[in-house]
Order: structure tokens, then sequence, then C-alpha cells
């Protein structure tokens, strides 16, 4: 069946947007005479087709049946409103700005590689429950064996030549207290800080503090010299 409609002009057109609306959200709305192009209404000189709408109605996600209609409503005003401006935008000639054709440039690259990673990862197979189950079991640290930890960090400034030193005596103390008073009589700068972090935030250090006692320390090499950490649970 044909819906077409023809919006000129843009005001007082309430009820018969709903109208159509309406029928778009339950079935195809018209077709262009000799095409399968489904138009749902005409502006202007423009066309908005059912594919447009629908397109648009799929980028809501979570929609409940109840919304359908306002939603397919709505949809359709904003698309009308989209037309007007573009056919404006064309009358001013202002595809042929260098600013909207480099925009244009970038959207088109954005959408064609988030293509290009959607159907790359569409090819990837789905894993199996078995797949599934080895990838928890090997991980207890982040499931079965999840915890919280209290973290205190010291970040420490050292140089290079002295780097390989300080981490030995921070990974030989016994205690937060030991490091800190190793560090004063080294004369070492540093920074203490103290946070309670869970275990998928460590990422791959997560294994090194897991093994880790309550008191123990280890040391992370970083570009500004070594990182010290402790925990206890």
């Amino acid at each position: 069946m044909s819906h077409a409609h023809d919006f000129r002009p843009r005001l007082g057109l309430a009820a018969t947007l709903a109208a159509c609306a309406l029928v778009v959200a339950l079935s195809a709305c018209g077709k262009k005479d000799g095409g399968s192009t489904q138009v749902v209404a005409k502006v202007n000189d423009g066309e908005i087709t059912v594919h447009q709408l629908n397109f648009l109605l799929q980028q809501q996600r979570n929609l409940r049946p109840e919304q359908a209609e306002t939603a397919s409503r709505q949809a359709l005003e904003r698309l009308i409103d989209q037309e007007l401006a573009v056919q404006k935008a064309a009358k001013d000639k202002l595809e042929r700005d260098p600013h909207v054709l480099q925009a244009l440039d970038a959207a088109r690259r954005e959408v064609l590689t988030r293509a290009y990673i959607e159907s790359v990862a569409d090819r990837v197979p789905k894993p199996t429950a078995e797949d599934v189950r080895k990838y928890f079991d090997g991980k207890p640290g982040n499931f079965s064996q999840r915890r919280l930890y209290n973290v205190q960090k010291l970040d420490i400034n050292v140089d290079r030549e002295r780097a390989a030193d300080v981490a030995n005596h921070v990974q030989a103390a016994h205690s937060a207290g030991e490091v800190i008073e190793y560090l004063k009589a080294q004369n070492l700068r540093y920074n203490v800080s103290q946070s309670q972090q869970p275990a998928e935030s460590l990422g791959p250090l997560l294994d090194r503090v897991a093994a880790l006692k309550d008191g123990q320390s280890m040391a992370v090499p970083q570009p500004f010299g070594p990182r010290r950490r402790s925990n206890s649970s």
C-alpha cells in the first residue's frame, strides 16, 4: 500500500507524521513507481525511504514495543528536518567548502574502518562452552579466586645505575615501613599513595601481585625508575 506524503510546507503536519510513522512501524510504506525503494515521505524534491527510517531506529537500543510508535514518529521528524537542512546546504553549495569536504572524508573513513573491523569480528569463530570454561578456569585470579587488594604504592625517583640495587632491596623488604626506612637512608625521593584495587584493574601484574603475602613488595621498573607495590588482602 502507498503512504508517501508530500511535506510542503513543514508546519501543521503533526497528524500526518503520526499516521505515516505508525504505518511505517507496522508495514512497508509506499514504493516509488517503477522501483523497489520504499518511500515514507517526500520533502520538496527529496524523499525519505523506509530504509533510512529503519536504520535510524536501529540505533536506539532496547526499544520496547510500546515505544515503537513514538520512536518512529520522532525518527521521521528528525529525518525530515535533516533532509530540509541538506537541501538548504546543497542550495548554498556548502558541499564545496574545504572544511565540509574534509569532514565528509573523515566520516567516510571512520564508517569504512568500523565496517571493516565488524566484518573481521564476524568472521572470528564463536567460542564454544568448553572454550569459555577453559578461559574462566585459566584465570582464577579474575574469577573463582577474585580479590580486592589494598595497595600501597611508592613511586621512587632513582638513577638508572642504582635501579637494580634499589629494586632488590624493595623486594627483599618485609613491610612498607622497612622500604621507607631504606629509602630515607639512601636519600631517595619517593611519593606514597594508597588505594583499593579490584583484581581486573591490575592487568598483567595480577599474577605477581596475587602471589605476594601481606606486607611483601615487588618492584616494577618504569621510565622514571622502579615502582614498588605491596598488598594485603
